[in-house]
């Protein structure tokens, strides 16, 4: 269940995962493909806030995932996973003083 086989790549959008979930929806998306903008003007925060990302400033992505084998109350765990992967792996490159995770307001 390979991730990344798909990338989108978008200039402007309102939200990665919004337009994920329609292109899953709608059969353009399967399982592992990966939707990238260089900016999103109203994403999804936690507890139905939103936020915005000034292009070049941020990593905004989201991806198709059938996690078959995690109940739907596991799946806060597989986004904090993620989130901490994907961090160990930014500030091996540009250093962790320049990476940082963005927490809900």
């Amino acid at each position: 269940m390979a991730i990344g086989h798909a990338f989108i790549e978008l200039k402007s959008v309102d939200s990665t995962n919004n337009y994920a979930m329609a292109q899953a929806t709608a059969g353009k998306a399967s399982h592992g493909t990966l939707f990238f903008a260089h900016e999103q003007w109203a994403g999804k925060g936690q507890r139905g806030r939103s936020w915005a990302s000034t292009p070049g400033e941020n990593i905004v992505l989201s991806a198709v995932i059938e996690p078959v084998a995690l109940q739907p109350a596991q799946a806060f765990s597989l986004s904090v996973c993620v989130a901490l992967a994907c961090h160990d792996l930014f500030s091996s490159y540009a250093g962790p003083e320049a990476t940082s995770i963005k927490l809900a307001q």
